[in-house]
């Protein structure tokens, strides 16, 4: 794949997906930061995918983000059902941790949004000691009100930074990024799902046995049982891939 160009998008239940490898997706998301407009990446799982089937705002958000990658085994399952198979699962927390990396080699700017006031502080804590010359120009708790929402949509453009990561839950942080990213002009903003929550230590991330059988939401039940409620939803997901299936054959 030439490193200038996307190739063409594959369609899950009518909705956009790319089809990128681990490392072809860095190679985007570097010229992405090369480029001096903003960009949204949005990290698709199979709940997103049943919330944009009865949300036409979020569906347009997919159809306008300028990369929506495969970041769940259900989604990468689906792929290879409909007969239109993804290279690799892309994790929101792998991506995060390389565009850490690469921000401290190039000197990129970081802002972070979301999560509870511990779980920011303790994940600014951890990223600075993972990469110690890390760019964190700011961050904030993702329980704002309206008055703070403004006083820190000005702050974000006092520091001016190149990238956002998003931890608001879906689809709320999708949509924050879409309402706001022409108004923020930054660069690369991208929601991370619970990366916040085991950076910062809250969570513990999967074994690699769990990622390597696509477990990671299993392990991550297992740590908070209150997410069952969330989980139940996943058959309407299957039930919809079966069913696209039976009508292409």
């Amino acid at each position: 794949m030439d490193d200038t160009q996307l190739p063409l998008r594959k369609q899950i239940l009518g909705l956009p997906i790319d089809s990128l490898t681990f490392l072809q997706t860095l190679r985007v998301l570097k010229n992405f930061l090369q480029e001096k407009k903003p960009h949204q990446v949005v990290t698709l799982n199979s709940l997103m995918v049943n919330d944009a089937l009865r949300d036409p705002e979020l569906k347009k958000i997919l159809e306008q983000a300028d990369l929506v990658i495969c970041d769940s085994v259900g989604i990468f399952w689906a792929m290879k059902f409909l007969t239109k198979p993804l290279p690799e699962i892309i994790p929101g927390i792998k991506l995060m941790y390389e565009l850490c990396k690469i921000s401290e080699k190039e000197g990129y700017r970081i802002y972070l949004l979301g999560g509870k006031k511990e779980v920011v502080e303790g994940m600014v804590g951890e990223l600075k000691k993972l990469f110690p010359r890390i760019k964190l120009v700011g961050w904030y708790n993702g329980y704002f009100s309206l008055v703070e929402e403004k006083e820190i949509i000005q702050e974000i453009k006092n520091v001016s930074p190149d990238m956002i990561f998003l931890a608001l839950g879906s689809p709320k942080q999708e949509k924050w990024a879409n309402a706001h990213l022409k108004e923020l002009n930054v660069r690369l903003v991208t929601g991370v799902g619970g990366s916040f929550d085991i950076i910062s230590g809250k969570l513990r991330r999967a074994p690699k046995l769990f990622r390597k059988l696509g477990l990671e939401w299993l392990y991550r039940l297992y740590q908070e049982p209150w997410r069952i409620k969330r989980i139940v939803r996943l058959p309407i997901f299957v039930f919809r891939i079966v069913l696209s299936r039976i009508r292409t054959n």
